[in-house]
């Protein structure tokens, strides 16, 4: 039987980004918030579920022929608490909240 992971896609932000939300979760200081470590933190972009190995691998395949980068700034101006899973997060109430810049480095 195989096992079953937790499968997303998601953004990684940069040490500096991580520094700064690290620093608004410290500012809350309120229970039961449980920081995560800032090397965790990221933007999921979908959640694919729970997913076999072998789902798995095929994912991550079919991905490797579709990923590019582009540089672009997302925009959060919310702190949200989602109840169910018990997440502060920040998010965003812009719809165009994701700005793309004109060069590629």
């Amino acid at each position: 039987m195989s096992s079953r992971r937790r499968l997303f896609f998601a953004l990684w932000p940069d040490d500096l980004t991580r520094q700064k939300c690290m620093k608004v979760a410290q500012g809350i200081n309120k229970q039961p918030v449980r920081l995560i470590e800032p090397v965790n933190l990221h933007v999921t972009l979908v959640f694919l579920g729970y997913v076999g190995t072998e789902q798995e691998l095929a994912v991550r395949q079919e991905a490797a022929g579709i990923v590019f980068f582009l540089k672009f700034s997302l925009c959060f101006n919310q702190l949200s608490y989602w109840k169910k899973p018990g997440i502060l997060c920040l998010t965003s109430t812009d719809a165009g909240a994701i700005y793309a810049h004109s060069s590629v480095n």
